[in-house]
Formats: structure tokens, sequence, C-alpha cells
């Protein structure tokens, strides 16, 4: 679809393609909003999983990428109540490598 469809209206009350296309979940990493959670808590969806670690009191992650869906996610381990964050993957990029230049380390299979 060329990208200038994308803010068409298709309905009355303002509604654009691209919203349509993100709230019935047809856009989804980069492109678009991650709205089903869910989907990235099934053990067959096929994921890298890494440890990130400190040695002090900040927050313990387990990060998954998810290179067939776009997606990394990071679990918050240990820190009480802090939530799992869903990214793309060049976001998870990002975060991944801040993390480790202030002193994260990396476990495999955490």
């Amino acid at each position: 679809m060329p990208e200038k469809k994308l803010l068409d209206q298709i309905h009355d009350n303002g509604t654009l393609v691209r919203d349509w296309l993100n709230d019935n979940e047809m856009i989804m990493g980069q492109y678009g909003k991650i709205n089903n959670h869910e989907r990235f808590t099934n053990d067959n969806d096929h994921y890298t999983e890494y440890g990130l670690h400190k040695s002090n009191n900040d927050p313990q992650y387990k990060v998954q990428f998810f290179y067939d869906h776009d997606v990394a996610k990071f679990i918050p381990t240990g820190m009480g109540e802090l939530p799992t964050e869903y990214m793309t993957l060049e976001a998870g990029r990002k975060r991944w490598d801040e993390c480790i230049s202030n002193g994260y380390n990396r476990v495999e299979n955490s």
C-alpha cells in the first residue's frame, strides 16, 4: 500500500486507514503499535533469550528477541512490580546497548 494512502480517512468518525490497520493488528513492530502482548508469551514462538545483570540494586532483565516478529521483550526480574516492556528490535538494540554501556553484563540463557 502506498504510504500516502495510510492517512486516508475511511470512516466519518475520523478513523484513518493506518488506525484501522493498527486496531486490527495488521501492522506491528516498527510499522505500528504492539497491542497483543499475550502473543509473545507463547512458548512456540522462536526467540533468543539473554540476561542483563548488574552488581548493584539496579533492575535485572531477561531479554527475549523475537526476530521473526521484529519485537524485543524486556522482562524485569527480582524488582517487584516493574512492567515488562515490548519494543521493536531496533529500539531493543538501542536499549540493550545503553544497558551494556551503563555497566550491565550479558548472561546467556538466563
